[in-house]
Parts: structure tokens; C-alpha cells; sequence
């Protein structure tokens, strides 16, 4: 058998030297293309859109059906005390229609207030509180 060895002619790296890259590499779920392709905008915008909502989703502490109070005075004179009917835990659960804000603060939770439940209202997820702050006890 006979066997030749040839120089290569690609410069070997070290060991010891970082590897660089150029660029990352974006990689997208199907469900992450289709979401932005139904809702007219990039993948990566979908991403960082999903990524907002999940981390004022984990802020707060209301689960359907909890009862809830607006933090402003304005607020509790006209609404009241209110019924949280749902929270968006996701990007997913917007609708394809709905505009996104440009301060980038959603409104993810809709309540109703008990004195009208047919009517459901969207706010920000620091508009609601559980204790009523507007309670005056002597």
C-alpha cells in the first residue's frame, strides 16, 4: 500500500485562538414565520414583540376572574371595581389587527367592571392593583 501526504493549503488554527464570527445566525420556528407573516412584520420583530409581552405577562400577579381595582383615582370613580377577564400571557394572544404601541407597553390585561360586565376594557399591566388604594377606613 502506498500512502502520500500532502501540505495543505488552508492555514491551520491554533488551538488557542477564539473563533470569530462575522454574523449570528437567526434561526425561526415555523409557528415564529407564520405569526409574522400573518401579521405583516419580520421575525425578528415578532420575537422581540413576544419577548415584551411574556416579561410584563410575568409582572403580574391577576389570573382571570380575580377581582381588581384601578390604581388612579380617575380610574376608580369611573370604572370601579373590576373583574379581570383574561391576561395575555403572549404575542400570540393579540389579534392580527391590533396596532403596537411605539412606547412599547401593551395593553395585555381586559377587565370588566362589575357595574357593567358587557363591557370589556384593555389596559396596561400596571393600571389594575388587588388591594383598593382608594378605600378609606377611620
Amino acid at each position: 500500500m502506498i500512502t502520500e501526504t500532502f501540505l495543505a493549503k488552508v492555514k491551520a488554527v491554533a488551538n488557542d485562538t477564539p473563533f470569530l464570527l462575522t454574523h449570528t445566525p437567526k434561526h425561526f420556528t415555523a409557528f415564529e414565520i407564520h405569526q409574522s407573516t400573518a401579521r405583516g412584520i419580520t421575525p425578528e420583530e415578532f420575537v422581540r414583540r413576544n419577548c415584551i409581552v411574556q416579561s410584563l405577562a410575568s409582572k403580574v400577579a391577576m389570573r382571570p376572574g380575580d377581582t381588581a381595582y384601578p390604581e388612579s383615582k380617575a380610574g376608580y370613580q369611573k370604572y370601579g371595581a373590576c373583574l379581570v377577564i383574561g391576561v395575555c400571557r403572549s404575542y400570540k394572544d393579540f389579534s392580527y389587527d391590533d396596532a403596537w404601541p411605539d412606547n412599547d407597553c401593551p395593553m395585555i390585561i381586559t377587565f370588566a367592571p362589575l357595574n357593567d360586565r358587557n363591557s370589556h376594557i384593555h389596559c396596561t399591566y400596571h393600571y389594575l392593583v388587588h388591594k383598593n388604594p382608594h378605600l378609606v377606613t377611620c
